[in-house]
C-alpha cells in the first residue's frame, strides 16, 4: 500500500580523493598498509592495448618511448597482480586504454563530478581525470570505496583516485 506521496531519494555524500605517488615504492607502501578492502578496483593495462604506434623519430627518441611504454606496462600488470593478492574481497578490473574512453579536459571533468553530486576540491591534471574515469567504471550504486588506478608516470607520477560514498573509509 502506497500513500501517494512520494518521497526523495536521499542523496549520497561522495567524496573523491586523489593521491599521486612520484615513485612506484611510494604507491607499494601505501597500498601494502591500506586497513580496508574498496569495492572495485579499476586499473588502467596498457599491456591490453594491441595498437603499435608509428612514430617518426630519431633512433634515440623512439629508444626513450619504448623505455616509458615498457614502464607502463610492467607497472600496470605488477599492480593488477598485487591488488588481486592483497583485495581477495575487491572486484578487481583491467581494462585498455582504448576501453577507458577519450580523454576528458577539466571543464568535461567539472561537468561529469556535477551531475552526480561528487565533491573534489583540486584543479585536475589529466591523470587525475583518467584515474577518476577508471573509479567511475567500477562504481556501484550503493556505499563504499571505489578505486581508479592510473599507473603510468606521463606526468608528476602514478595516480590513485578513491570515490568515498556515504564517508566509507
Amino acid at each position: 500500500m502506497t500513500s501517494g506521496i512520494a518521497t526523495p531519494k536521499k542523496r549520497r555524500k561522495v567524496k573523491i580523493d586523489f593521491t599521486v605517488f612520484s615513485y612506484y615504492s611510494d604507491f607499494l607502501r601505501f597500498i601494502m598498509n591500506v586497513k580496508y578492502s574498496p569495492s572495485a578496483i579499476v586499473i588502467e593495462n596498457s599491456n591490453l592495448q594491441a595498437s603499435v604506434f608509428n612514430y617518426k623519430a630519431s633512433k634515440s627518441v623512439l629508444a626513450k618511448i619504448a623505455r616509458n611504454v615498457g614502464q607502463n606496462q610492467a607497472c600496470s600488470q605488477i599492480t593488477i597482480d598485487l591488488c588481486k593478492e592483497l583485495f581477495i574481497d575487491s572486484e578487481i578490473h583491467d581494462i585498455s586504454p582504448l576501453d577507458k574512453g577519450g580523454k576528458w579536459n577539466h571543464e568535461r571533468f567539472v561537468m561529469e563530478c556535477m551531475e552526480r553530486n561528487h565533491a573534489y576540491d583540486v584543479k585536475s591534471n589529466q591523470d587525475q581525470r583518467d584515474a577518476y574515469k577508471l573509479a567511475l567504471i567500477g562504481l556501484k550504486d550503493d556505499s563504499g570505496v571505489y578505486w581508479g588506478i592510473d599507473p603510468s608516470f606521463r606526468n608528476k607520477g602514478m595516480v590513485l583516485c578513491q570515490i568515498i560514498v556515504d564517508g566509507n573509509v
